[in-house]
């Protein structure tokens, strides 16, 4: 079924560049613009370009351009579904591809902290667990920063308990008492939208990936986010791509990603 719209006639308009007959058939359809000769030569699209109309986004297959009396002219565009550019993207006149860096917060538990990178590595993991143990009825104890010398240490007897003398682990325990279980910090995230003609198939979200740029701010990148987005039967995919940096990131849980598939 065809659909052919016109726009205004009148003599005026056609000389002001305004009369448009558009027509869309199945995959392919055509433009009619009539007006300025100069105005249509600037307005010429090149073949690839991406049109929307009557609710369609084609491809730009062939334009002529045909002068006419009085300074006027009739530009003729050819549409069609097919992907003159053969990258499966829009030409470069609407090709869109933005990067972007910027810093986001991170929330991580308190242990996390770099202060207690050695902590929980030796005998300081023992006196935090001592500590945190501490019974309700000891609680003196606790807010006192002592431990239990033994298993059965009694609350009220002084020899039973001992300072602690750690001073990375007493630091824990001090922020802990005051509520903090963890901390926040900035880490650098790099943000990526491409405007595609084909969706894309394969992703390496969750794995290990560099940034397309940006990728020296951080020592490893983990692609965290990967999302694609269409407008209409036929618009084009806007693919939103993110990764996140981290200072190292565990080898065994994040290896390498996979090289994506030839397509």
């Amino acid at each position: 079924m065809s659909l052919i719209k016109k726009g205004n006639l009148a003599p005026r308009d056609a000389a002001e560049g305004s009369e448009i007959i558009e027509g869309v058939e199945g995959n392919s359809g055509t433009l009619i613009r009539r007006g300025d000769y100069d105005a249509l030569v600037a307005a010429r699209p090149a073949a690839g370009t991406l049109i929307s109309t009557m609710g369609a986004m084609l491809n730009v297959v062939s334009t002529r351009l045909v002068k006419g009396r009085g300074g006027l002219g009739t530009l003729y565009i050819q549409l069609g579904d097919g992907d003159v550019t053969g990258e499966g993207l829009t030409t470069a006149a609407d090709r869109t591809e933005t990067t972007e860096l910027d810093y986001s917060l991170m929330e991580k538990p308190l242990e996390a902290h770099p202060l207690f990178a050695e902590l929980f590595s030796g005998t300081g993991y023992l006196i935090v667990k001592k500590w945190e143990s501490i019974p309700v009825e000891a609680i003196i104890r606790k807010t006192n920063f002592q431990i239990p010398k033994t298993d059965n240490a009694d609350p009220k007897t002084d020899s039973d308990w001992e300072d602690i003398t750690d001073d990375t682990a007493l630091l824990y325990c001090q922020k802990k008492l005051k509520g903090i279980e963890s901390y926040f910090l900035q880490v650098p995230v790099v943000r990526k939208t491409s405007v595609l003609k084909k969706a894309a198939t394969a992703s390496k979200c969750g794995q290990r990936d560099t940034p397309p740029e940006f990728d020296s701010v951080q020592d490893a990148w983990l692609k965290t986010a990967d999302k694609m987005v269409r407008t209409g039967a036929k618009g084009t995919w806007e693919r939103m791509e993110e990764w996140t940096g981290f200072d190292e990131l565990d080898p065994d849980l994040y290896p390498g990603a996979p090289e994506e598939p030839e397509e």
